[in-house]
């Protein structure tokens, strides 16, 4: 009980954060016709996006890092959806950021993770030392996809009102068409991230039953600041990864 009311306080202290760090533009009325609402309401979208690529991509990472304390064969087909957002991501990034079809292809692999969670006992005891760091990650990663829910909606409506504004000017196409796909991909975002939320706290969950196991002492949850912005999450990632 008590650690699902410290992961519950943590999400809701994070989409407090979000709101400081993500929704400062979105109290504007972006519905009006200013090149400068357009430029601030693109600006948002884009640091979101980059924002929940760089969460995304290490929730990923986090859960490659556990596929690796199971036997191959338990988690085969966790391991072909990871292959398969890798390609995804070497083959289609050419802006560097996320798209839909690799946020939802990132909901399935923690999703299949989370199917394992009945059978955390079969992990192998000598790969069990990555555990620290994944627990680490996911930890991170809760916390970041919990910020990005609560603003990817808005968001996305922010974009399309703004976009809606470019219509009558011919010369504004490409910049509409561009907002309206973003908005698009945020659309998803705010669907598949709370998915993601639920599977990575179940994942977490065996990691923790894992490291009690095996005797391994796990950091402390860390605060909301630590993911309050991509250069604090970064710092606090490589940190991780060291």
């Amino acid at each position: 009980m008590t650690k699902t009311v410290s992961v519950g306080l943590l999400l809701c202290l994070g989409t407090i954060c979000a709101s400081a760090q993500f929704g400062g533009l979105l109290k504007k009325n972006f519905g009006t016709k200013g090149s400068s609402d357009v430029t601030a309401v693109m600006s948002q979208g884009q640091g979101l996006i980059s924002y929940v690529t760089m969460a995304t991509d290490n929730g990923v990472i986090a859960v490659e890092g556990l596929m690796s304390v199971f036997p191959p064969e338990k988690v085969q087909k966790v391991a072909d959806l990871a292959a398969k957002y890798n390609e995804l991501k070497k083959a289609k990034r050419s802006d560097q950021n996320i798209d839909a079809e690799s946020v939802m292809l990132a909901s399935q692999i923690a999703a299949e993770m989370a199917q394992l969670d009945s059978e955390w006992q079969t992990h192998v005891k000598e790969q069990s030392a990555t555990i620290r760091k994944t627990d680490a990650r996911l930890a991170l990663v809760i916390l970041a996809d919990g910020m990005a829910a609560t603003k990817a909606p808005e968001t996305a409506q922010a974009m399309q009102s703004a976009a809606q504004d470019l219509k009558s000017d011919p010369t504004q196409v490409p910049k509409m068409k561009r907002m309206l796909d973003m908005a698009a991909l945020l659309a998803t975002v705010g669907k598949e991230i709370p998915k993601q939320v639920n599977s990575f706290r179940t994942v977490r969950g065996m990691t923790k039953r894992i490291a009690e196991a095996e005797k391994i002492q796990l950091a402390a949850d860390p605060s909301p600041d630590k993911v309050k912005d991509k250069t604090s999450y970064e710092s606090t990632d490589k940190a991780i990864a060291e």
